[in-house]
């Protein structure tokens, strides 16, 4: 089956977020690249839901 355009997005997005949830990007000792680990992962959520009530991933 065949994914439409959005879908796509929405797993290309999930991906990226767990491929930086696994290397340690949120976690407030492994972290190296956020000041806020926690807030930038709340961010990034809000962002994906913000992204489906604007249709994005329709």
């Amino acid at each position: 089956m065949e994914l439409d355009k959005g879908s796509k997005i929405l797993i290309q997005h999930l991906k990226d977020l767990l491929a930086e949830a696994e290397a340690g990007a949120f976690g407030d000792f492994t972290n190296s690249e956020y000041a806020a680990p926690k807030m930038m992962l709340a961010e990034k959520f809000n962002q994906l839901r913000l992204n489906v009530i604007s249709g994005k991933y329709d």
